[in-house]
């Protein structure tokens, strides 16, 4: 029996053996119905071919080839093929193994080409073999798997470059992978650590603990942990900041954990630094008044009672500040703090309360128990000074003693103790410091109290002469002994300096009559020959110094002893020059009438000399004339 198929491949039927093509029939039709199938449930192109002529096709891949499935059935696929596949996609007799190609290029209707995956599949029926041929447009694949090796790739560069330290550890603690700053960091190479146990070569015996604690979080929902991790390298503390997540394998089991860590140790110090900043008083290092405020509160309890409160404040530190500068203030605040620290006990607290104010917490301390601190700290604060100025600062107390009292009424009674205290210690306090101001200037200068002296007698004679007011001689007088105060903030190489002094060291010592009005802005009992001193160094035609006043504008006290000071300082030898005879200074005076000194005055010292001596004797006039 022969059988055979026309061009559309359907069989026909010649000689008697019916039956034999009734089963060849059903065999080729069952063929075609898994074709249908399988041509329902799929995306690919899928066509039958006999010797190259395409029998069957499904839409998808007459689409494919830029065809309609009414052109496409019945053509030659050869002119789809290239040369190369044409032996291998037709001329096939091979039944058993079918071809497969993951990529070959098929030439469209267009004449463009299309990238594609191929199967075939050969069926023999009878002596005739049909091929069925199974299409897949990869060319959307083949760009993503290049997209995703690109991807790879960068970020391969990314992790090797990455400052962050990268591992991966199977879910024994074992590395598969582990980046190259992790290595750099524990000076590891990677052979030292890959198919190596985490706990084993990396982590220490006092970490092991709270490591696997965060290890083991990550086996179980939700599968991640977080933890800062402190390590030790090149004798070095460091700490780590690890962010750990599960990746799931097949079955959704947990195949390795991921962690990336950051050296966080620059963060954690400037935390610890905003920490301390936040609680303590940047100057001094003392708890600052937010911190005794919450101490305060924690320690307000009846188990704490008695609770004494003590208010201090530093005495003469606006003087300080204005007359010698905030850094120089600065300084002796953190002498203070310094006295007491050596005074409290270790669970007492000690606060900067303010500017210049302290507070001191003493938990179970009776009020008699506090004086006592507070005297031993006054005691120490005795033969200590700063500048050459005493030491002092004014203390209140206050004592809790009754839950039932307020601790806020505690504190502000302990201030008003405080203030109280200040008070009357303020008058003998400012005289002291006075003194001790006065005595520093003489202890740098010799010449200095010498020189105060003299012009006290020459200038208390002018004001005499000018009948001022017994209210302004004695002005006059704490004038001349003062008018250079400010010289005690000048540094003793200048004020003591043999030769003339330099431009820089000349500008340093012109600022002696601005710190002297400071100090006596500071002082209750000098404000009054403030501005005297401010200007003893002003010129009658306007060229001295701070200001520039000129004539009138200048104090009269201030013109009084410019003049006195002059004929001193020239009668007397300085250190840069030899002295004049006072008749020679007298000239001087008189030609410097007018333009460094007031006329009138110097008339006045003129008009002394010339009543008393009608020759000017060098060496003998100012015994007979002042003294």
């Amino acid at each position: 029996m022969e059988i055979t198929t026309n061009k559309t491949g359907k069989i026909k039927e010649s000689g008697d053996g019916l039956v034999k093509i009734k089963k060849f029939r059903k065999k080729y039709l069952d063929i075609l119905k898994k074709y249908i199938v399988a041509e329902r449930i799929t995306e690919e192109g899928m066509a039958i071919h006999e010797k190259g002529l395409i029998r069957e096709s499904n839409k998808r891949f007459a689409n494919l080839l830029g065809y309609k499935i009414k052109e496409i059935t019945g053509s030659d696929i050869r002119k789809n093929l290239r040369s190369g596949m044409i032996k291998k996609l037709i001329e096939n007799t091979n039944t058993d193994v079918p071809v497969i190609l993951p990529k070959i290029m098929m030439i469209k209707k267009d004449g463009s080409l299309l990238k594609c995956s191929l199967k075939l599949a050969s069926i023999k029926l009878g002596s005739r073999i049909y091929h069925c041929i199974v299409i897949k447009d990869i060319s959307k694949e083949e760009k993503i798997q290049n997209q995703l090796k690109e991807n790879r790739e960068k970020y391969k560069i990314i992790v090797e470059n990455q400052t962050d330290l990268i591992d991966e550890l199977d879910p024994a603690g074992n590395f598969l992978f582990i980046s190259p700053s992790y290595c750099r960091f524990y000076n590891k190479s990677e052979s030292e650590l890959i198919g190596k146990n985490l706990f084993d070569v990396i982590v220490r015996p006092e970490e092991r603990t709270a490591v696997k604690k965060s290890f083991e979080a990550c086996k179980n929902p939700p599968y991640f942990s977080c933890s800062e991790q402190e390590v030790f390298v090149n004798n070095e503390r460091r700490v780590i900041q690890w962010i750990n997540k599960a990746v799931f394998g097949n079955g959704g089991k947990v195949s390795s954990i991921i962690g990336v860590g950051r050296d966080i140790t620059e963060i954690k110090i400037v935390e610890e630094k905003i920490k301390y900043l936040s609680f303590h008083d940047k100057l001094t290092g003392l708890y600052n008044r937010a911190f005794f405020e919450e101490e305060l509160a924690r320690l307000d309890t009846e188990r704490q009672l008695p609770l004494s409160i003590v208010m201090g404040d530093v005495n003469s530190l606006k003087l300080i500040n204005d007359a010698f500068g905030h850094e120089k203030g600065d300084e002796l605040l953190k002498k203070c703090v310094e006295l007491l620290n050596s005074c409290i006990r270790k669970d007492d607290i000690v606060a900067r309360w303010g500017g210049d104010e302290f507070a001191i917490i003493l938990p179970r301390t009776t009020k008699q128990t506090a004086q006592k601190l507070v005297d031993r700290i006054t005691r120490k604060c005795y033969g200590v000074k700063k500048l050459n100025i005493p030491i002092s600062i004014s203390f209140g107390i206050s004592t809790k003693t009754s839950p039932s009292q307020n601790i806020k009424d505690k504190i502000n009674k302990a201030e008003d103790n405080m203030y109280k205290r200040k008070l009357s210690e303020k008058k003998s306090l400012r005289s002291s410091i006075i003194s001790s101001l006065e005595r520093t200037l003489f202890e740098k200068n010799h010449e200095t109290e010498e020189h105060c002296n003299r012009i006290e007698k020459i200038a208390t004679k002018i004001g005499e002469i000018l009948k001022l007011p017994p209210g302004r001689i004695d002005d006059l007088i704490v004038f001349s002994r003062l008018h250079d105060i400010g010289k005690v903030a000048i540094p003793e190489s200048i004020l003591t300096k043999k030769g003339k002094l330099s431009d820089q060291e000349w500008m340093i010592m012109k600022k002696h009559p601005e710190i002297g009005y400071n100090i006596c802005e500071a002082s209750p009992q000098l404000v009054h020959i403030s501005e005297y001193v401010l200007c003893h160094h002003e010129n009658w035609d306007g060229t001295g110094y701070p200001q520039g006043l000129k004539d009138t504008q200048i104090p009269l006290l201030s013109r009084i002893l410019a003049v006195a000071d002059a004929f001193d300082v020239m009668t007397h030898p300085r250190r840069y020059k030899k002295s004049l005879g006072e008749e020679e200074a007298l000239d001087e005076i008189l030609r410097c009438s007018g333009t460094k000194f007031d006329p009138k005055i110097v008339e006045i010292i003129l008009s002394i000399f010339k009543a008393r001596h009608k020759n000017f004797s060098t060496g003998s006039i100012m015994q007979t004339v002042f003294f």
